[in-house]
C-alpha cells in the first residue's frame, strides 16, 4: 500500500478526532436520555482497551452491577458495544453501520460528493 493511499484513508476516517466524535455521540444520546449516564466512561474504556469485561462495567461507570449491565445492554442495542454471545464476558468496541456517519463524517462525505457529480 503506497503512503498517499494511507494518507488519503486517515483524511476520510479522521482518526485523530474519532475519541472525540464517538464520546459526542454518546453524551448527546445520554443528554437526550437514549443512553444512561455513565455511558460515555463505559465507551471511553472501549476506545482506549478495545474491549472490557462486562464484570468491570460498574467500577468504570460508577454505577451498581445492575446498572451497569442495563448500560452495556444499551450501548449494546444502540451498536456501539458488542459481544460474541450474548452473555460473552467480554464486549468490544463496534462501529455499527447505523453510526457510520456520525462516527465517520467525511468518509460519508466524500461518497456523496461523487454520487451528485454528473456524467
Amino acid at each position: 500500500m503506497a503512503i498517499d493511499q494511507v494518507e488519503f484513508m486517515q483524511g476520510l476516517m479522521q482518526t485523530n478526532s474519532l475519541r472525540e466524535r464517538v464520546l459526542a455521540h454518546v453524551r448527546a444520546d445520554m443528554a437526550q436520555k437514549k443512553l444512561p449516564s455513565g455511558s460515555d466512561r463505559l465507551i471511553n474504556h472501549a476506545l482506549t482497551c478495545g474491549s472490557l469485561a462486562r464484570g468491570e462495567a460498574a467500577t468504570i461507570s460508577g454505577y451498581s452491577d445492575r446498572q451497569a449491565r442495563e448500560a452495556v445492554a444499551a450501548l449494546s442495542n444502540k451498536g456501539l458495544l458488542a459481544s460474541n454471545s450474548p452473555r460473552g464476558k467480554q464486549v468490544r468496541l463496534n462501529f455499527s453501520a447505523s453510526l457510520a456517519e456520525a462516527c465517520f463524517p467525511e468518509l460519508f462525505a466524500a461518497g456523496a460528493d461523487e454520487s451528485t457529480e454528473g456524467p
